[in-house]
């Protein structure tokens, strides 16, 4: 468990963050006086369940944000937006 001042922790928050979600406990003082405890939160349900499925191969991710379909939907007739302003007319 680290002990870091407020001064220290706020000029490097976010290398903290990391450090704490990578499980690390940071205790946060103010003249020597801990006033706050830093510990990583347990994951999520949800967090949980998507992890099991890419372990099961139920489901790929390949660590990056999400780029769309390969094949998107085509729309046809006329657009949302026109419909909306000529019911404004």
């Amino acid at each position: 468990m680290r002990h870091i001042s407020v001064r220290e922790f706020k000029n490097g928050l976010s290398h903290y963050l990391h450090r704490a979600r990578a499980g690390e406990q940071i205790i946060v003082t103010v003249r020597g006086q801990a006033i706050v405890k830093l510990i990583p939160t347990k994951p999520s349900v949800i967090s949980e369940k998507l992890s099991q499925m890419v372990q099961s191969g139920a489901a790929h991710w390949a660590g990056g944000k999400p780029q769309g379909s390969r094949r998107p939907v085509r729309i046809t007739g006329r657009k949302l937006s026109d419909l909306v302003i000529q019911c404004r007319q």
